[in-house]
């Protein structure tokens, strides 16, 4: 199976299981499965087109995803907010924010048309899993 397909479908799981009815997570865990599914989604897209970013933060995954196709302006905006919640990559300026239900909403609605734009660009490694 092609690689594209396994990050597709892992990333589908995340965001499954931080989109659960019942909400079994808090907002922290919530908010690690959608960055989760963000970076599978996008994994996806530059594996289909060849390449891969230099490093796995929500920057990092953008940058690589503006090389092989559009982003929506607001979507990046959203994205990168989103981003400046948690930072700890770094070993000296380590932090993290809590988010509000509103965010997290908001957070997998993103997740939700990243999820369209990596089917909309693997569709053909895809095939009989797009709806």
């Amino acid at each position: 199976m092609n690689d594209s397909i396994n990050w597709f479908k892992e990333g589908c799981q995340f965001l499954t299981a931080a989109s659960g009815k019942k909400k079994k997570f808090n907002r922290s865990i919530r908010y690690n499965l959608l960055g989760m599914a963000f970076e599978k989604f996008v994994m996806a897209i530059l594996i289909h087109h060849g390449t891969l970013p230099d490093n796995h933060t929500f920057s990092d995954l953008l940058i690589g995803l503006e090389k092989v196709c559009q982003v929506e302006p607001d979507m990046k905006k959203t994205i990168l907010r989103l981003e400046s919640a948690q930072q700890i990559c770094s070993f000296t300026d380590c932090f993290q924010r809590e988010l509000g239900d509103e965010d997290i909403d908001i957070m997998k609605g993103v997740m939700e048309k990243v999820k369209v734009i990596a089917e909309l660009n693997c569709r053909v490694q895809l095939g009989e899993m797009i709806h």
